[in-house]
């Protein structure tokens, strides 16, 4: 049976950074915002704790998918498509900031055609089994 924990806003400083590392979800958002609200903040290794990773380092997209792999496109005609290549875009402060998929598939005419900006979600939801 799950308690019901008391609002951020009446608890003490320690409890909120307590809750802030051990709660997930819209509890540790509530906790985290408490905590912005009184000027107070998570050093490293707490930020660490709670799953927050560290505050200068920004999110870096993942490659997710191999040269090879094959996904199926979401149209009213779709097609079988082969990634070819992988396009990776950096700042000038040296961060992936975005992965690109190049993919080909044949046309009807035998033709092969290349699609060189596929995102990932795209991938991702067309992905068929290895063979």
């Amino acid at each position: 049976m799950a308690t019901k924990l008391d609002p951020v806003t009446e608890i003490p400083a320690c409890a909120v950074i307590i809750r802030a590392i051990h709660e997930r979800g819209a509890t540790q958002a509530e906790a985290l915002a408490e905590l912005a609200r009184r000027r107070l903040w998570l050093n490293e290794e707490q930020r660490a704790q709670a799953g927050l990773g560290r505050v200068d380092a920004p999110r870096q997209p993942s490659i997710r998918f191999r040269i090879g792999q094959r996904y199926r496109t979401r149209h009213r005609h779709p097609k079988t498509c082969t990634i070819v290549d992988i396009h990776r875009t950096y700042n000038d402060a040296g961060w992936l900031v975005r992965v690109e998929y190049v993919a080909t598939h044949a046309a009807a005419s035998g033709q092969l055609v290349t699609d060189y900006h596929v995102p990932d979600s795209t991938v991702a939801m067309g992905l068929l089994p290895d063979d």
